[in-house]
């Protein structure tokens, strides 16, 4: 026979001697959160296993709130004190709560203004909360510097025609305004003649002058130049079409003018009859180019190698050896070389079938003895 019996056990928990509470870190950026370790420990530094219920309590809940499990969310500027107390013993650990910057607004968002004026534009850091943050803005830029220019201080001025982005960094975070920048309005237009007389197959450099109200010099603006009478008068413009070389081409009169966004102004050009055959004196001559190469003769337009060819070699404008073509070295405005150019120095020679010098095969019309390009296709090689 066995006999049963019961004894009674009472446990005692082990007193905590020291509570320790470990951040990620002790700066937290508004708006974020993590979680705090704990970590209680008995007078010989051995973990205490963790209650079940452990109270968690914040100095500031307004900065720092902290859940029952031990997680704090940042809530506003400034400092909390996140602890813990057990058994007479308390943990704490103090976090500073600070403003990062999250992005940047500017104002306004676009705007546009003339050339020369200037626009004032703000930049605002937020926070997390869109709240504003007292940070210093740096390096204010454009995106496209030939339209408008920054200043530190965030002063935008118009340069040129077109549109950019403006942009400004804090804290490795960008904002992005807009700003277009129009043109100032053409009042007048002026020409550097207004009456004009040339012999037939004579050139002469004419200019336009567009300026504003204020009769100030408006640079880059594009000029469209027409004839009232093409079979009279014509010309060859080029940069922005301020300049351009008009040639006498038949006797009569005719206005060249000039219009830079809807402001015109002309020049009336008489033209006389030449007093000798310009046309008999090159006929059969060719055209030599200053690096040697051959650019046709002043033949029928039925002739391959006809100047007045418009689909041979050296007359049709989309030929390569053909001083019509304003994109080659012998027709581009801008080439040292090339008939068309009213600058150039050294351009095509018309010459004899012997070799001999006739004269320039050239726009420009300080060259003597010349022929206009423009002119030369007006002749008839029968």
């Amino acid at each position: 026979e066995r006999s049963v019996g019961t004894k009674s056990l009472t446990i005692t928990p082990v007193p905590v001697a020291r509570i320790i509470l470990t951040a990620p870190t002790t700066v937290m950026d508004l708006g974020t959160n993590f979680f705090i370790e704990l970590q209680l420990l008995d007078a010989d530094s051995v973990p205490v296993p963790t209650p079940r219920s452990v109270v968690w309590m914040t100095s500031n809940p307004e900065v720092a709130y902290v859940s029952d499990a031990g997680r704090v969310f940042a809530e506003s500027e400034g400092n909390s004190t996140i602890s813990v107390a057990l058994d007479g013993q308390v943990g704490s650990v103090t976090l500073d709560v600070i403003p990062r910057i999250y992005s940047v607004v500017m104002e306004p968002y676009y705007s546009i203004i003339t050339v020369g004026d200037t626009v004032t534009y703000t930049a605002a850091s937020l926070d997390y909360f869109n709240g504003v943050v007292t940070a210093a803005l740096q390096l204010w830029s454009p995106s496209v510097p030939y339209v408008a220019t920054a200043d530190q201080d965030g002063l935008v001025t118009g340069r040129n025609y077109g549109a950019t982005a403006i942009t400004v960094q804090s804290a490795g975070n960008v904002g992005v305004a807009n700003v277009g920048v129009d043109t100032v309005p053409v009042a007048t237009v002026t020409l550097n003649t207004t009456t004009l007389t040339l012999t037939q197959g004579e050139s002469q450099i004419i200019w336009a002058t567009p300026r504003d109200a204020g009769t100030t010099f408006l640079n880059n603006r594009v000029v469209r130049w027409s004839s009232s009478d093409p079979a009279v008068v014509d010309g060859i413009t080029f940069a922005y079409g301020d300049t351009t070389v008009v040639t006498a081409l038949l006797p009569g009169t005719a206005d060249w003018s000039a219009t830079v966004e809807g402001v015109t102004a002309s020049v009336r050009i008489s033209v006389l009859p030449e007093a000798s055959s310009t046309c008999g004196l090159i006929k059969d001559a060719w055209i030599r180019a200053d690096d040697g190469q051959y650019l046709g003769r002043f033949t029928r337009a039925i002739d391959s190698l006809s100047v007045l060819n418009p689909t041979g070699k050296h007359g049709d404008p989309n030929s390569w050896a053909s001083a019509m073509n304003p994109y080659t070295t012998y027709g581009l405005k801008w080439s040292g070389i090339s008939a068309r150019n009213p600058f150039a120095q050294k351009p095509p020679t018309i010459r004899r079938a012997d070799g001999t010098i006739l004269g320039f095969y050239t726009s420009n019309p300080n060259l003597m003895p010349r022929v206009s390009p423009l002119f030369a296709l007006t002749c008839d090689f029968q």
